[in-house]
């Protein structure tokens, strides 16, 4: 009988991923993402409104057909299945831990890890981005609501993290993985907070061996961000720690994850 916490055997056999092959699956990414910003993103700075919707539909649907032949592609390299059997919560006891996390996560972001990266200066092509998304609202949040969570979960849980659990200890493969996702975003203000995001998710997935799990921690997370940013917005400094919320939601999550951990273990034991 296998506990949850210990490496647990994976049916596929075929699927492997050492480190150095997710670099190069994230490489292959980053060369795709520039490659749509060259050609849709950056030259929006010089057209006219109307022109900038129909650039900003153009790159959105590069993007999820950029994503889908990469998909593609990797199915076509190497074998895989999304999930594997393990022992997880149930779906009432999961949705409650996960919403959890992924609320507190976006708290602390906005109360620590946003007012850390605050001095930094943004890039233009970022600021850029992020002024398209507030004009055309509804395709920002169709991009960061169901795009991002599907797409790149199958791609960083999907894919890499679920061939670096053959090839690398759990925690390693949960951090790598994270930590590649967090570089995938490709600016620094994102970047640890991507990566802690990333983690988690790696973590969850690692734990049930349900991608749905992680896809549904990442639509959520995103959908928190919004709103705590959007609640938040005019009345706290940018650059202004906000202790208090930063050190309670950091407990919050770190309570979330034990209870979580003794609920999975439990579900072992009494099977």
């Amino acid at each position: 009988m296998n506990v949850i916490g210990q490496t647990t055997k994976i049916e596929d056999k075929e699927f492997g991923l050492a480190w150095y092959g997710a670099l190069f699956y994230v490489m292959v990414l980053l060369v795709l993402q520039i490659s749509i910003s060259i050609v849709v993103y950056l030259p929006m700075k010089w057209i006219d409104s109307v022109s900038l919707l129909a650039s900003f539909l153009a790159g959105a649907a590069l993007q999820v057909t950029g994503y889908y032949i990469f998909i593609r592609w990797a199915f076509l390299r190497k074998g895989f299945a999304f999930d594997f059997k393990k022992r997880t919560l149930g779906h009432r006891s999961a949705k409650n831990h996960i919403m959890l996390l992924s609320f507190f996560l976006a708290v602390f972001v906005t109360a620590f890890i946003s007012p850390m990266m605050a001095p930094i200066e943004v890039s233009e092509a970022l600021e850029k981005f992020s002024q398209t998304l507030q004009q055309f609202p509804m395709i920002g949040l169709v991009l960061i609501l169901v795009v991002a969570p599907v797409f790149e979960e199958i791609i960083f849980r999907g894919i890499l993290l679920r061939g670096m659990l053959k090839k690398h200890n759990p925690m390693i493969g949960i951090v790598l993985s994270g930590v590649l996702f967090g570089a995938f975003h490709m600016n620094i203000h994102q970047f640890v907070a991507a990566s802690l995001l990333g983690i988690m998710a790696g973590w969850i997935y690692y734990k049930t061996g349900r991608l749905w799990y992680s896809m549904f921690m990442h639509f959520f997370y995103n959908f928190s961000v919004i709103m705590v940013s959007a609640l938040s917005y005019g009345s706290i400094e940018p650059n202004r720690i906000l202790w208090i919320p930063a050190a309670g939601s950091a407990l919050v999550i770190l309570l979330t994850v034990k209870s979580m951990y003794r609920s999975l273990s439990k579900d072992v034991k009494s099977d």
